[in-house]
């Protein structure tokens, strides 16, 4: 899958049509925006042409992203975002990136290719407006190294000479500026105690309407088990993975649509100028990221999964796919992973069930006679990707062969969550 990203500064229509070149390849069809080039130069499969909502009307919003996608002969899907990068609208600039990243989400969600099928992003990011040009390549890359976790990613960003009225009809080049594969990645949120989706609480806190929305999020995938399941991935923690794994993610995510629209209406008219009464918070990078990484594990370890949410349950061969997978490019935790092994001849038949490993531990060690405090260690959690011996137990998993199952135990899942949440 081949998908193209580029943002536009005005109507396909009123660019200067000019032949573009690319390297050694020059297209003889005139063309505006350097993008519909590469459309044909990189074959792709798909391509999304990001609006900037001050661009166009609000009352015709849809029937106009059409029209401008049209006029790049229909190869795009439009997007239009909020942007205050004009004199008529006032808001957050950032709303625009939150809500890039949230609509490549969703898109990636209709569109998710087979496991085995590698993905190219192409960026085309010498058109638009500058400000915005800088948030969009932000949300790419922020896109494509989350799926990177789980499949090969390549990031390619053109950019092209500038163009005036007197270069109709010459060649202009169009410069691959960046090609390189994505290497697997989150960044640190910036998730503050008391932030909502939406700011300023005074205004949303008193619409019975969002609070009712934002309570049903929270019952279909709560922030905190969010926060832990990113900062899983992010820790190399395998056991968290499954264990906050969203079950109803794609509930959750019908109900953060309809949040973004609330969103989106939240305005008023002043002085001919469009002003946003709410912006988007953090919250919806995270809730973009988690969905991402949630559709790709459904996709690559469905089977995995699916033991998990019958047995309650995982085998280390199971973490250990886990592992080989998203830690593929770290090999400090893929170490570290197989020097955890050694619990994986634990004769559990001869303890009672289910055991903690701080039981097994204290009897492997010579330290039976010890008392040993069963509250997790972080220090420890961290350092054995989880596998604290406070906090996992031991079972047997009924089958034939009767395999070794793990899991956390139920009195330190909390703060389990707890060490998580604060890790990232």
């Amino acid at each position: 899958m081949k998908l193209l990203v580029t943002v536009l500064g005005r109507r396909p229509s009123q660019y200067v049509k000019v032949l573009w070149r690319v390297g050694d390849v020059r297209y003889h069809q005139p063309c505006g925006p350097p993008a519909r080039a590469l459309v044909q130069h990189e074959r792709v499969t798909h391509a999304l042409l990001v609006i900037p909502d001050s661009l166009i009307e609000p009352q015709a919003e849809s029937d106009l992203a059409q029209e401008w996608a049209i006029e790049l002969d229909g190869y795009f899907e439009p997007l239009v975002l909020p942007s205050r990068y004009a004199p008529r609208v006032e808001g957050n600039v950032l709303d625009f990136y939150y809500a890039a990243l949230f609509h490549f989400a969703d898109w990636f969600r209709k569109h998710t290719p087979a496991p085995e099928q590698p993905l190219t992003v192409v960026l085309e990011g010498s058109t638009g407006l500058n400000v915005l040009q800088l948030l969009l390549y932000r949300a790419v890359l922020d896109f494509t190294q989350a799926l990177a976790y789980t499949r090969e990613v390549e990031l390619k960003v053109y950019t092209a000479d500038p163009v005036n009225e007197q270069m109709a009809g010459r060649d202009v080049a169009l410069y691959l500026t960046e090609s390189r594969p994505v290497i697997p990645a989150l960044p640190r949120l910036d998730l503050q105690q008391g932030t909502g989706l939406l700011l300023p609480s005074e205004i949303v806190g008193r619409d019975y309407d969002f609070r009712a929305k934002r309570d049903e999020l929270g019952r279909h995938w709560h922030w905190d088990d969010l926060r832990a399941f990113l900062a899983a991935v992010y820790q190399g923690i395998p056991l968290g993975i499954l264990t906050w794994y969203p079950t109803q993610a794609e509930a959750a995510w019908k109900v953060l649509d309809e949040l973004y629209k609330y969103a989106c209406r939240k305005t008023e008219s002043h002085d001919g100028k469009r002003v946003r009464q709410v912006e988007l918070t953090e919250w919806w990078r995270a809730y973009a990221l988690g969905m991402l990484l949630a559709t790709e594990l459904q996709t690559h370890f469905g089977e995995v999964l699916d033991k998990w949410k019958q047995r309650g349950l995982a085998t280390l061969q199971d973490l250990g796919k886990l592992v080989d997978r998203l830690y593929r490019h770290t090999p400090v935790l893929r170490n570290r992973f197989r020097a955890e092994r050694a619990i994986r001849g634990i004769d559990v038949e001869s303890v009672s069930l289910p055991a903690f490993l701080a039981d097994i531990m204290r009897g492997s060690a010579g330290q039976a006679g010890k008392a040993v405090e069963r509250r997790p260690d972080k220090r420890n959690f961290f350092a054995h990707m989880g596998f604290e011996r406070n906090a996992v137990e031991v079972d047997l998993i009924p089958t034939p062969d009767s395999q070794i199952g793990f899991r956390y135990s139920q009195g330190s899942e909390k703060t389990i969550q707890k060490l998580l949440r604060n890790s990232i």
